[in-house]
């Protein structure tokens, strides 16, 4: 089943949905420059409770089906496409592959060619 999202879709209600059903991926949501290229996480200094459509250069209607099957480039593109918003992947490392001895779990990026799942 796919995990809907308009741009009336808020950060929070996205990464929430997402981490309900990948559970050992992440996602990261950036804001574009005027060239389409990524400029600042939008994690950090931005109200997780706006929606796409304040954060991106989207209208109320857009809309994106985050299926399963779709390739992590797909999703990156949709996203900028649909929302003017841009999205990393990341999964999170296995403990053996980290060398750090905290107990916060590290991430990297997901292969694009990758499926979500």
């Amino acid at each position: 089943m796919p995990i809907r999202i308009t741009g009336k879709s808020t950060l929070r209600a996205i990464e929430e949905a997402f981490q309900a059903k990948y559970p050992h991926l992440r996602v990261e949501f950036f804001a574009l420059n005027e060239r389409g290229e990524y400029s600042h996480s939008l994690q950090h200094g931005q109200p997780y409770d706006r929606t796409l459509c304040e954060l991106g250069t989207c209208n109320g209607d857009a809309s994106f089906a985050l299926d399963p099957s779709l390739r992590v480039q797909e999703l990156e593109r949709g996203f900028r496409e649909q929302f003017g918003i841009g999205i990393v992947v990341l999964r999170r490392r296995s403990q053996a592959s980290s060398n750090s001895t905290e107990n916060a779990p590290r991430y990297r990026n997901w292969n694009p060619d990758s499926n979500i799942q």
